[in-house]
């Protein structure tokens, strides 16, 4: 079963990124966004070991973008990190913490797609060079 708690930078120790997902500089990025007031993130573990961090970014009042940081072995807890995942995004969560919301926004490459559709996003348009070396798909859920 997978815990949902705040995340803290001590959660990274030992934590090895997914190489398709892989992020330059990560704990610089997640010291970064933990001083950053419209970010909020999440660690997503089971016995005592990360499987994923889970994040929130504001982006104007009303939408926020939501994303996914898995770590190479999250495929063991794949269903349970979905499971949370989705728990994480249904409205009456998400309405608590941002009461005004009615969009959430992804952008996933091509191997995530249909991870997207399962939690209820819809595609919206093709982001090129979204992270300065691939495209990615936009997807977006309405509340």
């Amino acid at each position: 079963m997978i815990k949902i708690s705040p995340f803290v930078l001590p959660d990274l120790y030992g934590f090895k990124q997914n190489g398709h997902f892989f992020l330059e500089n990560l704990g610089d990025n997640m010291k970064a966004n933990l001083t950053d007031r419209r970010m909020r993130m999440m660690s997503l573990k089971s016995e005592g070991s990360l499987y994923a961090i889970a994040g929130i970014n504001t982006l104007r009042k009303g939408v926020v973008e939501a994303f996914l940081i898995p770590h190479r072995d999250m495929i063991k807890k794949g269903k349970s990190v979905f499971s949370a995942i989705r728990w994480l995004l249904e409205s009456r969560n998400l309405k608590t913490v941002y009461p005004e919301l009615f969009k959430v926004e992804m952008a996933v490459k091509m191997a995530e797609r249909k991870w997207a559709e399962k939690l209820g996003f819809e595609f919206e348009g093709l982001s090129k060079l979204y992270d300065g070396q691939t495209d990615h798909f936009r997807y977006v859920r309405f509340y």
